[in-house]
């Protein structure tokens, strides 16, 4: 297992909607760590667009 720090809980994937915004992979066991990844970026390129057709478009 990764490293921990205070900020987060173990496994951070089981609380997710719960734990701080900073998610750092080590907090994932190894298995997870892509697919863990790749819907991290999925949620912010979501809240980008989401952002983007709000705000910047009229």
């Amino acid at each position: 297992m990764g490293h921990r720090t205070p900020l987060h809980w173990p496994g951070t994937g089981l609380g997710l909607g719960l734990a701080p915004r900073r998610i750092y992979l080590a907090d994932v066991p190894y298995g997870l760590g892509l697919p863990y990844l790749l819907l991290l970026i999925l949620q912010t390129s979501r809240i980008v667009s989401f952002r983007y057709w709000t705000e910047v478009r009229p």
